[in-house]
């Protein structure tokens, strides 16, 4: 380590590679420099979310040109046959279990981190998921992945996995309902002024980026992908976090902060709840409150909880 004074009175430190110091150094900055604990949740799981899209895309494709094209359409009282709701079921499901599997993850090594006497970050560190992104996986091979990346998961799978298909077919049978009329509504818009329709690729194109499930418009899909994706991330978390109660008492409510969140969730950030109290009954359950939410629970470690509470801190009493 070499150090130079410099004439307005600041200390220039060049760190060697080899130096301790430019270790604990380049580690605080490279935790510093990280995205917050949704971002990189986000980033992980969306190759999961892009496949299911592309699902969603794919079968309303094949549905228009099944049922004799878009006119046909609408007089449909279902956009999906019993096979293609199976498949865009199992798209879901395998959506919400990647989001539980890696909340769950998040807290083990969040448990990791903090047996290892690393100093308190909100954020957690994700490195072991650095050799790729995460792909739709079915129950077993989701569960052997997420074990061999972090080990002491520990998930009994079968019932999970019965509860995920459950709501993944309840979604898809609302999914069929919503891309159905979105696409009625599209056509009956180009028939009232008077454009073309036809079964022509490019007007099929036309139609599904109009109803929100199309290659360049996909906004539908997207919301409920992405939605399905860390609601479930973040109850995977709540479910490993209650399980570690001894090690985290409390978490801490985060939002973005970037102006562009829902004024309540904004309200909230920072507050602490005890690791029993269900993020989710804090958010709430209603599609105002769930679509594209962006917060997260922050697992609070006993000792910087300690430290917390000898400041002042106390658990919410209301979320309102």
């Amino acid at each position: 380590m070499k150090v130079k004074a410099l004439p307005d009175g600041w200390l220039l430190v060049r760190l060697s590679p080899g130096d301790a110091a430019h270790a604990r150094y380049a580690e605080r900055l490279r935790r510093f420099s990280e995205p917050d604990d949704y971002t990189r949740a986000e980033r992980l799981l969306q190759p999961v979310v892009d496949a299911g899209i592309q699902t969603l895309s794919d079968l309303t494709r094949k549905a228009i040109g099944r049922q004799g094209g878009p006119r046909a359409i609408l007089k449909a009282s279902r956009l999906f046959g019993d096979g293609e709701r199976r498949k865009l079921a199992e798209s879901l499901r395998d959506t919400l279990l990647a989001g539980e599997l890696l909340g769950r993850a998040r807290i083990r090594l969040r448990l990791q981190q903090a047996e290892q006497a690393q100093e308190f970050s909100d954020h957690t560190d994700f490195r072991a998921f650095d050799d790729g992104p995460l792909q739709p996986l079915a129950p077993p091979a989701a569960l052997d992945y997420f074990r061999s990346l972090v080990p002491g998961l520990d998930v009994d799978l079968d019932p999970l996995a019965a509860e995920l298909g459950k709501r993944a077919f309840e979604l898809a049978a609302t999914t069929d309902e919503v891309t159905l009329q979105a696409v009625k509504d599209v056509i009956l818009e180009k028939m009232k002024t008077g454009e073309n329709i036809s079964s022509a690729p490019d007007e099929i194109k036309a139609i599904l980026d109009g109803a929100g499930v199309g290659p360049v418009r996909r906004s539908y899909a997207e919301n409920v992908w992405r939605t399905s994706a860390m609601t479930s991330y973040n109850e995977g978390a709540q479910t490993e976090l209650e399980k570690a109660k001894d090690f985290f008492p409390a978490w801490m409510w985060s939002n973005p902060r970037d102006g562009r969140s829902r004024p309540r969730h904004a309200r909230l950030h920072g507050s602490y709840f005890p690791a029993t109290q269900k993020f989710t009954d804090v958010r709430g359950d209603s599609a105002d409150e769930v679509c594209q939410c962006r917060c997260v629970p922050i697992p609070v470690y006993r000792r910087r909880w300690e430290e917390l509470q000898a400041q002042g801190a106390t658990f919410a009493e209301s979320w309102d």
